[in-house]
């Protein structure tokens, strides 16, 4: 019994340790860890680098780096498995695909380069939104993992230091107070920011210093948010709405889209309104024989509605096609006014009591049409058509009764039509290792301005823009940009025929010290035509003490800029100090002049007047908590008879604890100025906003607008004996709390995905 026993319990330690061996075995194959030693490369074989390399395992990222200066990298310690694999890099096409990982690898990834935006250096840190792109022209940004997961891209792009949001009004500024040229991958997106996922924003681009091919529309500055390549057929909707308590002032928006490997449809709809907006004006005019005092409150209402419809189609690997139709309408309900006030002339006084009403109406009807041709990896030609119908209808009456005198009574009616029409050609190609843009736009406008009581003011014109841009780098630190274009232009206002000529320059030159630091000097020639109200020969005001008469003779006025910035971005500080000095030629200035006690203003090409504009843009992030920042800076105009400036200031935050945010910012200038007239502000914009992340597709806020006071602010215009104040105080624009939610829903199909491209008209309508 023991030696079966003993030979049983030796049979069973060979089992055991036969077992034991292939258990260690299977988990030393199935514990071992790996490396990925890679490189990212361009169709050149050129490293990329700071291209950001992300390695995921069903959604949860496991680790994420950065290429070096020959675009290798490396992760370490990953275990045996299957994974997602992603790199991205502003200029290129990101990259996006699943790999088994059973043994080391060292890949090399080929990324193709997107044409339309324009890099150069990197500086490499740990935190994805510390991660800034210096260019020739601008500065790029990433969002950080937080902003990215927000459900609203106004409140994502808050965290670009050089941006100033107002959610509320749903616009989207530089903090100089400049509202930029908004593209989406490169292309006119209008007010397509809403349709935005931030999950799919890879980079933002601020273009301080844009070249010719966008001067043609005055444009000074450009902000380019690419959105990543969608890797799966998709079906989202995305809804916001913010209501101010009670119901004076709101905002709604809802989108949904579909999309595959080679089409994509979407459809948005958007509200905007103000509603019994109370105001209290008071008024001051003085002529040589006159004196007239009022005060009146007004109660102002408006209402805006958008549509859009729009979608792409890839027809192959060279041809890509992108349209859209939208439609803007506001149906105002009236606007109306009531007070009383004195007139005085010589001996005589009379009191009297004012009533006044009005009503707009505008639309805009726009379609548009993008086409894009690669001819093979470098050579791309882009075409763009527009079609544009708006117009806009005003009517109203001004009643004021006298005591002592004769009464006043007007009623007024504007009734605008716009027809216009362009087509924009570009081709890019690369030129002895630079780049190098070609492009022609040729654009048709047809305006027809009535009035109850003026002759029929008709308006054409006929433009056609030719430019050329090259850019490129000198050295390895040292990247420019030059170009030049030309503006034909042929128009009739009236009567009178006008036909002139004007170039439009920009160059950029920009030096990168080392990873943190460049410094960058730009200059810009531009044109900025008159309005069509500018040029209209007919009375267009309803204050019987004034007319208001343009002038059809009117040229371009030209803009000679000048900048200087510096930019550093280090370990979560980015300080950006700059300055633009602006000499302006052909000035188009207001007159006046008094006849027969009758103010009467106008439009001249006069003299030239110069601006400078100094200011520190700042801005400290952190991963854990947030990010601080803003700009502070000093305009000063140098008119020949109102030579003075203002300090201003625009300030952000966003701090954050788990599910919980806090948004504020504030903006303020002090004074504004014009050769023959002032404003001044007594308070400054403010808003805060809190958020709660109910879940990943449900975000909840509450906050205050003019959290820091009402508004209120004074005006005073001085010219040729005539003078005028007034001062207007937003009674319901102080202390205005709102509530509102952003929900964001999206499938998870699994099907191939490539960039889309939203277009939209730029078109805003026709107004006096």
């Amino acid at each position: 019994m023991k030696y079966y026993d003993a030979k049983y319990m030796k049979a069973n330690m060979i089992k055991y340790a036969i077992a034991l061996g292939f258990f260690l075995a299977a988990t030393t194959v199935f514990a071992q860890e790996y490396k990925i030693q890679g490189r990212v490369t361009n169709e050149k074989s050129e490293g990329i680098p700071g291209a950001i390399v992300m390695l995921l395992s069903a959604d949860t990222l496991m680790s994420t780096t950065l290429a070096d200066e020959k675009g290798g990298f490396e992760i370490l310690n990953v275990p045996r498995g299957d994974y997602r694999l992603m790199i991205s890099e502003p200029a290129y096409e990101s990259l996006d695909e699943n790999i088994s990982l059973t043994a080391d690898k060292k890949p090399v990834y080929t990324l193709r380069q997107i044409h339309r935006v324009e890099l150069q250096e990197v500086e490499i840190t740990a935190d994805r939104s510390n991660v800034v792109t210096q260019t020739a022209t601008g500065t790029i940004f990433r969002l950080s993992a937080s902003a990215r997961k927000l459900n609203n891209p106004f409140e994502a792009l808050r965290e670009i230091p050089k941006l100033v949001i107002d959610e509320s009004q749903r616009e989207v500024k530089t903090n100089d107070g400049k509202s930029p040229l908004i593209l989406i991958n490169g292309v006119r997106t209008g007010a397509g920011i809403s349709t935005v996922d931030p999950r799919d924003i890879e980079a933002v681009e601020l273009i301080d210093f844009p070249s010719a091919r966008y001067l043609k529309d005055g444009v000074s500055a450009v902000l380019n948010i690419k959105v990543r390549r969608k890797q799966y057929a998709y079906y989202t909707f995305n809804g916001n709405t913010r209501h101010s308590l009670p119901p004076m002032n709101g905002n709604s928006y809802a989108g949904f889209e579909t999309g595959s490997a080679k089409y994509s449809l979407y459809l948005t709809g958007m509200h905007f309104y103000f509603h019994e907006d109370e105001t209290k004006r008071s008024n001051e005019e003085r002529g040589a024989n006159y004196l007239k005092t009022s005060e009146t409150r007004n109660n102002f209402n408006m209402q805006n509605l958008n549509g859009n419809i729009g979608g792409d189609y890839v027809f192959s690997d060279k041809d890509y096609l992108s349209y859209s139709i939208t439609y803007t309408s506001s149906p105002t309900p009236p606007t109306t006014s009531e007070g009383n006030g004195l007139y005085t002339s010589g001996e005589r006084a009379s009191a009297f009591t004012k009533k006044s009403s009005s009503q707009s109406n505008y639309y805009v009807n726009s379609y548009n049409v993008y086409h894009k041709h690669d001819f093979d990896e470098e050579r791309i030609l882009e075409s763009t058509l527009s079609f544009n119908l708006n117009g806009n209808r005003m009517n109203g009456n001004v009643e004021e009764i006298y005591a002592e005198m004769e009464d006043n009574r007007y009623n007024y009616y504007y009734d605008n039509h716009r027809l216009s029409a362009s087509l924009e050609v570009n081709y890019s190609t690369p030129l002895a290792g630079q780049s190098l843009d070609l492009g022609s736009y040729a654009s048709f406008r047809n305006d027809r301005i009535e009035q109850l009581t003026q002759p029929v003011f008709p308006y054409r014109e006929w433009n056609e823009y030719l430019y050329a841009d090259f850019s490129g780098k000198i050295t390895k630190k040292l990247a420019y940009s030059a170009s030049l274009g030309a503006d034909l232009i042929f128009n009739r206002s009236a009567e009178t025929e006008n036909s002139y000529v004007r170039l439009k320059t920009a160059a950029s030159l920009r030096y990168r010290f080392n990873a943190a630091q460049s410094l960058a000097l730009a200059f810009r020639q531009d044109n900025d035509p008159p309005s069509i109200g500018a040029l209209n020969p007919y009375n267009t005001s309803t204050n019987p003490l004034s007319r208001t008469e343009g002038n059809p003779k009117l040229t371009p006025e030209q803009r000679n800029a000048f900048a200087f910035s510096y930019d550093l971005n280090k370990s979560g500080l980015y300080l950006a100090p700059s300055f633009t000095y602006t000499i302006v030629t052909d000035n188009i200035v207001e007159s006046g002049r008094m006849q027969d006690d009758i103010f009467i203003q106008s439009y001249i090409n006069e003299g030239s007047y110069s601006d400078l504009d100094g200011g520190l843009t700042l801005r400290y992030n952190n991963s854990i908590w947030g990010y601080v920042g803003g700009k502070t800076g000093y305009r000063h105009s140098y008119y020949t008879a109102n030579d003075k400036g203002s300090f201003y200031i625009n300030m952000n935050a966003n701090l954050r604890y788990k599910k919980v945010s806090l948004n504020s910012y504030i903006y303020y200038q002090r004074y504004y100025y014009n050769p023959i007239s002032v404003t001044r502000q007594y308070a400054p914009e403010s808003e805060l906003i809190f958020g709660w992340k109910a879940s990943n597709n449900l975000t909840l806020n509450a906050g205050m607008r003019y959290f820091l006071g009402g508004l209120r602010s004074e005006s005073v215009t001085e010219s040729s004996g005539y003078y005028s104040k007034s001062i207007q105080t937003h009674i319901d624009r102080r202390y205005l709390f709102n509530i509102g939610f952003s929900y964001y829903w999206r499938n998870k199909a699994q099907t191939p995905q490539r960039n889309k491209k939203q277009l939209q008209s730029s078109e805003s309508g026709i107004s006096l």
